[in-house]
């Protein structure tokens, strides 16, 4: 059964005439250029002919075909128009199930109400913009999403609402934190941090604060001392007050006769590492060393990480067993993997080497194992950092096509059993826009899966076709939610699933009971089509 039916408007002077059209030579390219065992290529249309739709294509195209004797899973890539010269970063690849989908795989949540964003939203992974999700109570709260304060996503079954109420204009967010029934929203409002309070993750009561800042760094409760530590930025440099957490008008006001730290933190702000206790760490340059800074009673207590007179931007750390752990990435000569016991007066101590002019992206404790997102790989360290290995730069190379290689990485979601992270990559061989993937990989097999993602960037003269139609959206308990736009601005939630546990085995420090030796043929024709269309369409 095929069906079409679209409302087009375009530049063309005649419009297009809708019709499911079989594309013979653009099948026996891909035919030629992949040929894949035990399958062939089979390319449609949505139009009768061969004409292309030109650069300001507007309005939606539903098509259906349904395939004979389906089985197995195929994937199907589709893309606007006949002629993707301008319109190719709608470029999308999608898993069709024979009968029901499995459990697990994504399912689109009905929203009779749905948010509308711009397409510019959607970034490459090395370009994308910041937000924070929080679970609360069922609900997906998610901080920054396209110029909104924050939005609340409740669940109902296979329907969401979505909620963007907010009693405060912002200037900028903090990450929300759940302490109890409460979730706790920092954020800036006129120049003022503001504390904004829910039980529901709908209606909202906002605190004042007193602290004046551009941007909140965190907000975290010192238990021991019943109080709340807000890290703020002014103008780049840090400052630090400790808050009420009493339950009276005083709450989440300045405690002491002279708020903040008894002098000022001259250095460049470079991220956060929280210990294990839960109290939060600022990392810094000064122009000479890598700083470790914590909030003292009255005033900081600084401590030099290492001696260094790089540029250094790349950084991240988390601290495991009262050991931090440093990772710094870049052309330089301080790049690298370090180490020192947190509370030891020595500097950081090598412990490896990193891939060479590699960005960091993100570092996450697994288990007993760490995880390293660069801009070109996944690296998986199961004694601590002395060696990695590399979980998906490799067969990204080895099972694509040669010469396509990675260069922006962002780490979505983690489980003991599973990656999913969202990747760009480009050919060394051959011009042409990169694609985008988002990707699953097992920690046991090594075995890769693509979840969505569309073909190329989006082009100069066609901004409003999504670069990236996925994005990860957050987690509530084991359901985890990505997002996308409809071609009318409309988004979009689906749910899926990621593996927690890996079946028959201890998790992360058993790879050997895998039954799979790695690779997998399902997400390699899947990219090899983003490739493939990439290349032809372009022509």
């Amino acid at each position: 059964m095929h069906q079409v039916d679209a409302e087009i408007t375009t530049n063309l002077s005649e419009p297009p005439v809708l019709a499911i059209t079989e594309q013979s030579a653009a099948a026996l390219s891909l035919q030629s250029a992949f040929p894949r065992e035990g399958a062939s290529w089979t390319c449609y249309s949505a139009f009768s002919t061969t004409t292309a739709l030109g650069d300001d294509t507007q309005g939606t195209v539903t098509w259906t075909i349904t395939p004979a004797n389906l089985v197995d899973p195929v994937q199907i890539a589709s893309t606007l128009g006949l002629d993707v010269d301008e319109t190719m970063s709608a470029l999308t690849v999608q898993d069709i199930f024979p009968g029901s989908i499995p459990a697990g795989e994504p399912t689109r949540l009905v929203d009779e109400s749905p948010l509308t964003f711009t397409f510019s939203f959607m970034e490459g992974p090395s370009q994308r913009r910041e937000y924070a999700s929080t679970s609360f109570n069922g609900k997906l709260l998610v901080s920054g999403l396209s110029g909104r304060p924050i939005t609340t996503f409740s669940f109902d079954g296979n329907e969401v609402t979505s909620d963007t109420d907010f009693p405060l204009f912002v200037d900028s967010e903090g990450t929300p934190v759940v302490e109890g029934n409460e979730l706790l929203f920092p954020v800036v409002s006129d120049d003022d941090v503001v504390i904004a309070a829910t039980t529901d993750g709908l209606a909202w009561t906002p605190f004042a604060t007193g602290v004046a800042g551009s941007e909140i760094v965190s907000l975290s409760l010192d238990e021991g001392s019943n109080r709340w530590v807000l890290i703020v930025l002014e103008e780049r440099m840090p400052e630090a007050y400790y808050l009420s957490n009493s339950d009276d008008e005083s709450r989440f006001t300045p405690l002491g006769e002279e708020p903040g730290m008894a002098s000022s933190l001259e250095m460049y702000f470079l991220g956060t590492v929280t210990a294990e206790n839960g109290e939060v760490m600022l990392l810094g340059v000064d122009g000479s060393a890598l700083r470790l800074v914590q909030v003292g009673e009255t005033d900081w207590i600084d401590s030099t990480l290492l001696e260094t007179s790089d540029e250094l931007e790349d950084v991240a750390a988390l601290v495991k067993d009262d050991v931090l752990y440093v990772a710094i990435g870049g052309d330089m000569e301080s790049s690298g993997f370090y180490k020192k016991m947190l509370n030891a007066e020595s500097g950081l101590q090598v412990v490896s080497a990193l891939p060479e002019n590699d960005g960091i992206a993100d570092f996450e404790t697994i288990g007993n194992a760490m995880l390293l997102v660069t801009d070109s790989d996944v690296l998986l360290s199961e004694n601590n950092g002395e060696t990695w290995e590399s979980l998906l730069a490799e067969s990204f190379a080895d099972l694509i096509a040669e010469g396509w290689v990675l260069n922006a990485a962002k780490l979505d979601a983690l489980t003991t059993s599973e990656v999913l992270v969202s990747v760009t990559a480009y050919s060394q061989n051959e011009e042409g826009p990169p694609i985008t993937a988002m990707i699953k990989v097992d920690l046991a097999s090594g075995e890769t899966k693509l979840m969505g993602g569309s073909g190329t960037y989006p082009s100069p003269t066609s901004p409003n076709t999504p670069d990236n139609t996925w994005r990860y959206l957050g987690s509530v308990d084991s359901d985890h939610y990505r997002f996308a736009f409809n071609m009318d601005s409309s988004m979009v939630i689906e749910r899926f699933a990621l593996k927690t546990s890996v079946s028959e085995s201890s998790g992360v420090n058993d790879r050997s009971n895998s039954s799979s030796s790695g690779g997998s043929s399902g997400p390699v024709m899947l990219l090899i089509m983003l490739v493939a269309f990439a290349r032809v369409r372009a022509r």
